[in-house]
């Protein structure tokens, strides 16, 4: 396996966002084993994230290697809301409550992480540039969170998994994206780029992370990862091995199709100064409406 970066994780994110009418209207609902699977591996990260935090915490000289994990747990979160929001929508669809409660555990979990780390930097002595960058980061991932969840329906479902409920319905109402060939290229190259392409300061974590997002992507049927489904990211695509991913095994088909990806649609235009407007939004104050 290629190396993960944040980059890969955010990017994850968005495809699982784009894709989730798969999972929400798939004829067979998800499984009750992969979604333990999932409390499981958020369980498993929740727990070295604790460790480093109780390891920098008795450490004064330890600010950078804190600002890396405060990244990844950042990043993280984006795909924790957007997975955990995917689930409840597919419950709502169904009228069940099979998959939401295993959604809402991780998002707890993940919370819980989230709260212990950016508590501890204010204990540390951060430079100030650092503290600049880290607060950017966070400002981004909460905007793009919001911004994932308000193209998922039922928004009022969905919307309990964002970071600012108003602003995430303001998403709605003005942006909320049409998942066409155009606007999904670009909203996954804009999301890749507002996210640090740095790789995971921990290998057991880093595993942990791929580890999920190999069963995210499993929770796509076989017709998500042949044309309108497919994940079509030649950097991602490289951080699998086939063969972990079943009978699956369409990763050869989705680099090649990734390479011919570039070519937008008539609609080009107009997506990019959606996610133009997206991606400069970190300059606003938090929780301040576009």
């Amino acid at each position: 396996m290629n190396q993960l970066t944040l980059s890969d994780i955010g990017e994850s994110a968005g495809l699982i966002a784009i894709h989730a009418s798969h999972i929400s209207s798939a004829a067979v609902p998800p499984d009750n084993a992969r979604l333990l699977e999932c409390v499981t591996l958020s369980r498993r990260t929740l727990r070295l994230w604790m460790s480093a935090v109780d390891e920098y915490g008795d450490d004064p000289a330890a600010a950078e290697r804190l600002i890396r994990l405060s990244s990844e747990v950042l990043v993280v979160e984006v795909l924790n809301r957007v997975s955990a929001a995917v689930f409840a929508v597919s419950d709502a669809r169904r009228h069940v409550q099979q998959a939401t409660p295993f959604a809402r555990q991780a998002h707890l979990n993940h919370l819980h992480a989230r709260h212990a780390v950016l508590s501890m930097l204010v204990d540390h002595a951060l430079p100030l540039g650092a503290t600049l960058r880290l607060n950017q980061l966070r400002r981004k991932t909460e905007r793009w969170s919001d911004f994932l969840l308000s193209s998922l329906k039922p928004f009022d479902v969905a919307s309990e998994f964002a970071v600012d409920k108003p602003r995430c319905a303001e998403f709605r109402s003005t942006t909320a994206p049409v998942w066409n060939s155009g606007v999904r290229d670009l909203t996954l190259a804009a999301l890749r780029n507002a996210i640090p392409n740095e790789p995971i300061d921990c290998d057991r974590r880093e595993l942990l992370h791929a580890d999920m997002l190999r069963l995210m992507f499993s929770f796509l049927p076989p017709t998500a990862c042949h044309a309108d489904g497919r994940p079509h990211s030649r950097q991602l695509n490289q951080l699998f091995d086939p063969t972990l991913l079943g009978d699956r095994s369409t990763w050869s088909e989705i680099a090649a199709t990734a390479r011919q990806s570039s070519r937008l649609r008539n609609d080009a235009p107009a997506s990019a100064a959606m996610i133009s407007r997206h991606s400069r939004s970190d300059e606003r104050p938090h929780g301040q409406n576009s």
